[in-house]
């Protein structure tokens, strides 16, 4: 950063585009001798994007005016369209824009500036040359300044929001879409909205690798500084098929476990554990704060219906949602922005941006790429990975050239996915995206292959380590792991969440591609199967309150995972996450995934197995907590006839079918029927566990209980003086603490 004064405090702020900065220097100039002192940044930092949320909003909180020159490549400059949005932001809040911003424009017409109302208030081109318009300028600027006292951090908070959940830092890779984001902004803020959802929702809509996210991304670091109640993201892992990707109640699951991350992190504690009562408690904490955040669901899934709608956007009248999704299906419920492809100079720039043309030829061929992909941003982020001096070192030209190639990989690629890329463009696309994964081979090839079989989320280096290790018979590193995932970033394969730099996520249309054109189809499932191996280890076999609570993407890969369950490990993966959910309250879930484990269960094992039966237990538990005891005596009675029936049952798991069955029979009502298995169960107990066992108290109290309450006064005490009356002369120290309790209650 350069500036003409020494002071803490600026009149103005300059903002200009790096083409800029040799008529900047005069402008300057100009402005120093009125008086003004200046904040301006030098040559080799104007396009630092890193310095956006530090220095730069540091810069522009403590100037009273902005200045802006306003050139072609002005609005195609992330840190430029960064500067007009904060010093805009602030203009409106005090009603008048002009009392805090002006523009140069540097163009024959004003098509090219936006937001659109600055294009009524601006000063015509200037040059160097032009002594008197320079001096005029000058003129204009110190007479606003002047008439400020309050700076613009002051007039209005210029500082990066807090972050919840899914954490960002900017996409390295995004360019353009400045006249979407005003719409976008507009969309959100404008008063006028009729629409069915209230507060203001706006859908981000468009066909895969258009760069939806990185889009809204953006616009939350753009515009942050108008979110002072913090930015909420949520991922809703959607997709255009019923027959893949996440269930209803799996996504209802995982919307309540990111709801309660975020109300963990603002310190809140929910009245329970349903996502509602979470949900609410969040509402109202966003209500005591009185400030308007930004509440943005990634990835929404087409065609919900409203309610389902309702229940992902914001909790609160403060708060302003963006839903990212690849269908206009919600466009008469909230304001509608489609994102599609790249206007052609955001497109060159991304093409270019590694390495400029520095022939005509090379400038030509650059421009005719830009037209053979349509613009579609993910493959031309990838074909500039290899024509980067660093990575791929191809010219434009062999790229261009390799973009129409008619080969067998392609034809897979287009007849697998060739409805969901640009029409007139899938067989480019298709090559561009070819050519880059085709480019990796080993742990690089291996991490693709490994997002291709988990969600559409982060992947940790230290899980890829132990998949890795796992697959491989031989211990990897986690630095191992990074330097793959790093090359695969390289080549614009990877998006990396700002929040944990040892993660990164692959985008769906990368991990299918790849997959298609995968020589070793094979290894993906040996993969697979390791990941589920190691998800185990996340996922503890009983509940575990401390490792539950630290889980987060793993919940999402395992998901993921088994969905489709049809091996052991799956089964046995099915059950863990099964339970995981039922103790977070996600009945529905939990039942879902149970019945898919029992069902795995029959067809590996049979209908009599005790593998199968303890699968019916466990669903009847679910259906215990959910209330449902006639569901839950049908499987507690279908496992204890497996175990009686089953020659690998031994007597304990059929004495536990017994006691399960009797406590649902006993909290229907059906007291003669609870006493009756009761009765064979401290028989087997007493014969199999003997007298003065837990389990053998255990019994006999429930079935003291069960007599108690039909009134057998008599029945109750026989089984009292036989079978618990032996506690009363016992020392407390040499039974157990259930036991010590049954023997105060049958004193």
């Amino acid at each position: 950063m350069a500036a003409s004064s020494s002071s803490n405090r600026y009149d103005v702020f300059f903002s200009y585009a790096p083409e800029e900065c040799e008529l900047a220097s005069v402008i300057v100039e100009y402005l120093e001798e009125v008086g003004l002192s200046v904040w301006h940044r030098d040559e080799e930092t104007v396009d630092d994007y890193a310095g956006i949320t530090s220095g730069i909003l540091d810069g522009l909180g403590r100037s009273k005016f902005v200045l802006a020159l306003y050139s072609a490549t002005y609005p195609r400059n992330r840190v430029c369209q960064s500067e007009l949005a904060a010093a805009h932001l602030v203009g409106q809040r005090e009603g008048g824009v002009e009392n805090r911003l002006l523009i140069v424009n540097q163009e024959r017409d004003t098509s090219h500036i936006y937001p659109r109302d600055l294009r009524a208030d601006h000063f015509g081109k200037v040059t160097a040359r032009m002594t008197q318009r320079l001096r005029e300028l000058a003129g204009i600027v110190k007479e606003r300044a002047d008439a400020l006292s309050a700076q613009l951090g002051r007039a209005g908070k210029l500082s990066r929001p807090p972050w919840h959940g899914s954490s960002a830092g900017g996409y390295d890779r995004f360019i353009g879409r400045f006249s979407e984001m005003w719409q976008l902004h507009q969309a959100l803020t404008r008063k006028d909205q009729e629409r069915a959802t209230e507060p203001p929702v706006a859908v981000v809509y468009g066909p895969r690798g258009m760069g939806k996210t990185a889009f809204v991304e953006e616009y939350a670091l753009r515009f942050g500084v108008e979110y002072p109640g913090g930015v909420f993201w949520l991922r809703a892992y959607g997709t255009e098929s019923a027959e893949t990707g996440m269930g209803p109640e799996e996504r209802e699951a995982e919307r309540g476990r990111q709801i309660r991350e975020i109300a963990t992190d603002l310190a809140l504690i929910a009245a329970d554990r349903n996502p509602g009562g979470t949900r609410r408690a969040l509402g109202d904490a966003l209500g005591r704060r009185n400030q308007t955040c930004l509440w943005i669901v990634d990835d929404f899934p087409p065609n919900l219906d409203l309610e389902a709608l309702k229940a992902w956007i914001g909790p609160h009248e403060l708060a302003r949602t963006i839903i990212t999704t690849r269908s206009n299906s919600y466009a008469n419920v909230a304001t509608p922005l489609e994102i599609g492809s790249l206007d052609t100079d955001a497109a060159h720039d991304l093409l270019t941006k590694g390495r400029a043309p520095d022939e005509t030829k090379e400038k030509q061929a650059a421009r005719q790429v830009v037209r053979q992909v349509g613009g579609h941003p993910l493959a031309l982020a990838v074909l500039a990975s290899l024509a980067d001096p660093e990575r791929g070192n191809l010219s434009f030209a062999d790229i261009r050239q390799g973009l129409t190639a008619d080969s067998h990989a392609s034809q897979t690629v287009i007849a697998a996915l060739g409805e969901v890329l640009p029409v007139g463009h899938e067989q480019t696309i298709a090559n561009a995206l070819i050519r880059a994964v085709s480019q990796l081979d080993g742990e690089a090839q291996n991490f693709l292959r490994l997002a291709a079989a988990l969600a559409a989320a982060p992947i940790e280096a230290g899980f890829f380590a132990k998949v890795s290790s796992h697959v491989a018979g031989e211990p990897m590193s986690e630095d191992t792991a990074m330097a793959a995932m790093q090359l695969c970033d390289t080549r614009a394969l990877t998006e990396k969440p700002d929040d944990d730099p040892r993660a990164a996520s692959v985008h769906r249309l990368i991990c299918q591609v790849s997959h298609l054109v995968d020589p070793r189809p094979a290894r993906l499932q040996q993969l697979r199967a390791a990941a589920i191996t190691v998800l185990m280890d996340y996922l503890p076999e009983r509940y575990d309150p401390t490792r539950y609570s630290s889980l987060g993407f793993e919940v999402v890969h395992a998901r993921e995972l088994v969905r489709r369950a049809h091996t052991v490990s799956d089964a046995e993966l099915t059950g863990r996450l099964a339970r995981y959910d039922l103790v977070r309250g996600a009945h529905a879930v939990a039942e879902k995934l149970f019945l898919r484990q029992l069902d795995t269960h029959e067809e590996l094992y049979g209908d009599d197995h005790a593998t199968t039966a303890e699968s019916c237990s466990d669903l009847a538990g679910v259906y215990v907590v959910m209330g449902d005891l006639e569901k839950a005596a049908a499987y507690h009675a279908r496992a204890l006839a497996i175990r009686k029936r089953s020659a690998a049952a031994d007597d304990r798991t059929t004495l536990r079918s017994f006691g399960d069955l009797a406590a649902v029979r006993f909290a229907q009502g059906r007291l003669a029927d609870a006493q009756q298995l009761q009765k064979q169960a401290l028989e087997i107990s007493y014969k199999v566990e003997g007298e003065h066992h837990p389990q053998t108290t255990t019994a006999a109290w429930n079935l003291f209980l069960t007599l108690d309450r039909m009134g057998d006064e008599d029945g109750a005490e026989a089984v009292r003086r036989q079978h618990l009356f032996w506690l009363v002369d016992t020392k407390p120290g040499d039974i157990s603490v259930e036991q010590r309790k049954i023997k105060e209650l049958a004193r």
